[in-house]
C-alpha cells in the first residue's frame, strides 16, 4: 500500500509538472495521466503478484483514476468552484478525490487476498 501511495504522489504531482496547464481537460491529455498511473501500478503490482493480477490492478487503477478525475473536473466546472472563488469547497472536492484514489489502492491491495491467499 505504501508503494502505491508513493506512486500516487509521483504521478499526481511530479509527472504532472511535465504537462501543459490544460492537458487534463482534453481527452488525450487526461488519458496520458491515467496511463502514467496505471503503468506505475503495473510495475509495483508485478513485483508482488502474478502478472495476470498485476494487469488487473493496472486496469483497475486506470479506470478508477479516469472516473474519479472526470467526476471532479465536471463537478468543479458545474459549480465554478476554484481555489480563488470557493477555496473551502474546492479543497473539500480535492480531498474526496484523493480519498477515492487511496481507496482504489486499498482495493488493489486487498483483492488479491480473495483470490491468491
Amino acid at each position: 500500500m505504501a508503494l502505491l501511495v508513493i506512486k500516487h504522489g509521483i504521478a499526481d504531482l511530479w509527472l504532472q509538472s511535465f504537462h501543459t496547464k490544460s492537458y487534463k481537460i482534453n481527452w488525450l491529455g487526461g488519458h496520458r495521466h491515467y496511463l502514467e498511473h496505471s503503468v506505475l501500478t503495473l510495475l509495483i503490482a508485478s513485483w508482488f503478484l502474478p502478472l495476470q493480477y498485476a494487469v488487473v490492478a493496472c486496469l483497475l487503477d486506470y479506470c478508477c483514476h479516469w472516473h474519479v478525475d472526470w467526476a471532479k473536473h465536471h463537478l468543479l466546472k458545474r459549480t465554478q468552484w476554484t481555489f480563488e472563488t470557493a477555496p473551502k469547497f474546492f479543497f473539500f472536492v480535492q480531498s474526496i478525490d484523493q480519498i477515492l484514489h487511496y481507496l482504489t489502492y486499498w482495493l488493489i491491495v486487498i483483492l488479491p487476498y480473495q483470490f491468491f491467499f
